[in-house]
């Protein structure tokens, strides 16, 4: 049984956007479908008709640190990057100009 069941979401697959539910247990998506039940299911997330997408992957991110922290620091940045769906960032260090 899932520990989880997101309703009322919208995925891509198949080149289209598609109505669906989301199965989760013990972390894992265990199953993806246009019914799924919440029948004995811990929690039930209703993602409003949302669209429901895998985290991304930023491979290049400045977090100004060290050196220029007034602009960004590493928690302003990663907070930032959580917020909007980054799951792993690969930072790039920030080297000061010389003059």
């Amino acid at each position: 049984m899932p520990d989880l069941v997101i309703k009322n979401a919208r995925i891509f697959t198949d080149d289209a956007i598609q109505p669906a539910e989301i199965a989760i247990e013990n972390g894992r998506i265990i199953k993806v479908g246009k019914i799924i039940g919440t029948q004995e299911v811990d929690l039930v997330i209703d993602a409003k008709n949302a669209l429901v997408l895998p985290g991304a992957i930023d491979i290049h991110v400045h977090f100004r640190d060290p050196g220029m922290t007034k602009k960004e620091d590493w928690y302003t940045g990663s907070c930032a990057a959580a917020a909007g769906g980054s799951l792993l960032l690969s930072t790039i260090p920030t080297r000061s100009r010389r003059r």
